[in-house]
């Protein structure tokens, strides 16, 4: 399925916006934060690094990079034809303008990684703030940043395909979700503190953790969604980037 199968519009000289008929979009649903939509880039060539991933929710907690050798990349094409981020694993990474400070929440993001090879962060934060993050079993986790692991999910997921994960947590109960299947539960009590937050790295204290991969969407909302919010937001991802 191609982009030409949705509706579409250009804002010149802006980027392509998704019109998916009849889904709702991520930011018609209460308590978005942070929404990082690779669709959204504009003025950029494949290839090209990226120094700024403008945050499409209405807190524009824009993630930026400042040194243009630690810039990861925009892919075109890689995701059923819409672009993704691209991360080399070693030293790339953006930090975000405000620091989420969330302590309850529902992470989403649309990876696709790199065969892992150790952890990997999406989201990450300083000091003992929340990440998400791939182990080298290819199984996703939400943990306290330097502190404590919350939840590993039951699955590996695929290095071939793009794959939607879901992560929540309400103190103390955690859950993870695959593309709209539930992926484990957990409970486990837990405060966080934040300092910084990432995309792309854990932390910035020595153990990196840098993500070896593709990211194609973000999203952060300070609350748990509720199921009927959880399926909306699903359908809109899954249905764009052609996701079983």
């Amino acid at each position: 399925m191609s982009i030409s199968a949705y509706r579409w519009r250009t804002r010149r000289p802006g980027p392509i916006d998704f019109r998916a008929t009849g889904k709702t979009r991520p930011d018609q649903i209460n308590g978005l934060t942070l929404w990082l939509d690779a669709g959204y880039i504009s003025g950029l060539a494949d290839g090209a690094s990226v120094e700024t991933w403008v945050d499409r929710s209405i807190s524009a907690n824009h993630a930026t990079q400042s040194n243009a050798s630690l810039r990861p990349t925009y892919q075109t094409n890689e995701a059923n034809g819409w672009p993704v981020v691209r991360f080399n694993g070693t030293d790339q990474w953006f930090d975000l303008t405000s620091t989420l400070n969330i302590q309850v929440m529902t992470l989403v993001c649309v990876i696709k990684p790199t065969t892992p090879d150790g952890y990997r962060s999406v989201f990450g934060s300083n000091t003992n703030g929340i990440s998400f993050q791939i182990a080298d079993n290819a199984k996703m986790s939400l943990v306290k940043t330097n502190a404590l692991g919350l939840l590993e999910q039951t699955t590996a997921i695929s290095t071939s395909v793009f794959s939607v994960l879901t992560g929540t947590y309400s103190n103390p109960n955690a859950a993870i979700f695959t593309n709209r299947n539930a992926d484990g539960t957990a409970s486990v009590a837990a405060g966080f503190t934040y300092t910084n937050s990432y995309i792309g790295k854990q932390d910035s204290t020595g153990s990196y953790q840098y993500w070896y991969g593709d990211i194609a969407e973000c999203l952060v909302y300070n609350n748990v969604l509720s199921s009927e919010n959880k399926t909306l937001l699903w359908d809109y991802l899954l249905d764009k980037y052609a996701i079983p």
